[in-house]
């Protein structure tokens, strides 16, 4: 109560979302390797994503200013057409 927080999940949920859109629509993430965040982010401060694609993971960093607040690995799949 009076320090609120963005939730660990909604800021995943922007990594995903953010991963999928850069890297198209034949890419889609399956799973989190693993996550950890080193510090809050309230909703009013804004956070880059930096992101980095090697074969099937995309490893991600996000940033408030020159801070590092979070990072972790992502897991994926070139989607296949039927």
């Amino acid at each position: 109560p009076g320090n609120p927080v963005v939730p660990g999940v909604v800021i995943l949920d922007a990594v995903i979302s953010a991963a999928e859109n850069w890297l198209g629509a034949g890419f889609v993430v399956h799973s989190i390797s693993h996550a950890k965040f080193l510090a809050p982010l309230k909703p009013d401060e804004a956070a880059r994503i930096k992101l980095v694609h090697r074969a099937s993971s995309l490893e991600f960093h996000i940033y408030r200013d020159e801070a590092t607040i979070a990072k972790g690995t992502l897991l994926g799949a070139t989607r296949t057409a039927p």
